[in-house]
């Protein structure tokens, strides 16, 4: 991860707060990371109330947790050696939303022990439970929810083969600590399978995954509680466009989009801050609930848009203010990972001949509308045809959520 001024914060706290040696109980050492993480997480949620970014503090956390997995696998290997003769190379890496360097403060952690392929018999054997000891148990133990996998290069094929989530959640694999020969080798190993392995269907086979999920949440932006993940213009839309992109040209990240021109830079910042604005909701649902919660459920409109410093006094507002932004953005990741789909799906690799954004939207612009009730309903999209459409009739707001299900 870039070196952050945040991030290099972390890492001197886990230098101070984080030594285990074999001298300690498990208790202790246990009680050593739960106060580290205790710090650390009172840390985060201040810069979260000074306004932090939702991309910036997601990826702190991740900081947190390699910082602290790197310290536990340097202990587990010491314990390892001592009966083991010889411990053949092995890695730690994240996969999922971890694997991005993406963690809300309740987020799930995916792990997976990548073995060498001739690692085999009861010293391998000795090795995982090492690992599960030293490693998964003082987690688990911190009331952390841990994913985890052991496998080998093959192995970890053939899972991703069995279904389209696996695979989704080993693009995203990224090193944290080990061998990193294996690690790299596992990654770009990864990487050509997917695009020797029929790229183009792999991309279709994740449309439609996307476009199901989006069915089953509503099939709309505009819900009365929008599921911030995976919801129609959630994250997850967004995350699809970097599944996509990392398996057409085996790289990731809006700077190939742009580079390719499926993008403009301008186009790319309006969608990565639009997720960076998701996310951030999504944190604040975290911290207030004390535990993963994705729905932004009505009660809880009020006092997120409050934790998020929305100013207005009385409720109503404040929560037409927020949900104004969150509809907002949520439509631009809609939007823009819609045509952005179809682009990857349908282009060759390489090719910029496809109608540019402004083009595409500039033809929905003039699509026919449809006006109703102070608002304006254009190929399903509903928007306010004034700003003070919420000042003449509060009670818009409620006939605006029954239209929007229907």
């Amino acid at each position: 991860m870039e070196d952050d001024p945040l991030f290099r914060r972390i890492r001197q706290h886990a230098e101070l707060r984080l030594s285990f040696n074999a001298s300690q109980s498990d208790k202790d050492r246990l009680e050593q990371i739960k106060e580290f993480m205790r710090l650390e997480k009172e840390m985060l949620f201040r810069y979260h109330q000074k306004g932090d970014s939702g991309l910036r503090l997601t990826r702190a956390r991740a900081v947190i947790m390699d910082v602290l997995i790197q310290n536990l696998f340097a202990y587990g290997m010491d314990v390892a050696s001592e009966s083991i003769d010889r411990v053949k190379p092995m890695c730690i890496l994240a996969t999922g939303g971890y694997g991005r360097g993406e963690l809300s403060p309740h987020s799930d952690i995916d792990l997976m022990f990548l073995y060498h392929r001739k690692s085999m018999g009861k010293s391998l054997e000795l090795l995982k439970e090492t690992m599960t000891r030293e490693i998964l148990y003082p987690l688990w133990d911190t009331g952390m929810k841990v994913g985890h996998a052991s496998r080998e290069f093959k192995e970890a094929i053939s899972e991703a083969q069995k279904d389209i989530r696996n695979k989704n959640s080993m693009m995203d694999a990224r090193f944290v600590c080990g061998d990193r020969k294996l690690a790299k080798k596992f990654i770009s190993g990864f990487l050509k399978f997917c695009r020797s392995n029929q790229p183009g269907k792999y991309l279709k086979e994740l449309l439609g995954d996307q476009e199901a999920r989006r069915k089953e949440k509503g099939g709309t932006v505009f819900l009365q509680a929008p599921d911030v993940k995976n919801g129609c213009g959630g994250l997850r839309d967004y995350q699809g466009i970097l599944w996509m992109t990392k398996a057409k040209f085996e790289r990731d990240g809006m700077s190939e989009l742009i580079a390719r021109k499926y993008l403009s830079e301008e186009e790319a910042k309006s969608f990565q801050e639009a997720y960076s604005f998701l996310l951030r909701v999504r944190n604040e649902l975290h911290f207030r609930s004390k535990r993963p919660v994705d729905v932004l459920h009505l009660e809880k409109q009020p006092e997120v848009a409050q934790g998020l410093g929305y100013p207005e006094e009385d409720i109503f507002r404040r929560v037409e203010s927020f949900m104004g932004d969150y509809y907002s953005k949520a439509r631009t990741i809609n939007q823009l990972s819609s045509i952005l789909e179809q682009r990857l799906v349908n282009d060759r690799a390489g090719s910029t001949s496809s109608l540019s954004f402004s083009s595409v939207l500039r033809s929905y612009r003039s699509s026919p509308v449809e006006k109703m009730d102070g608002f304006e309903l254009r190929e399903d999209q509903l928007s306010a045809s004034d700003p003070s459409v919420f000042d003449e009739d509060p009670e818009r707001m409620i006939r605006l959520f029954r239209h929007a299900q229907r």
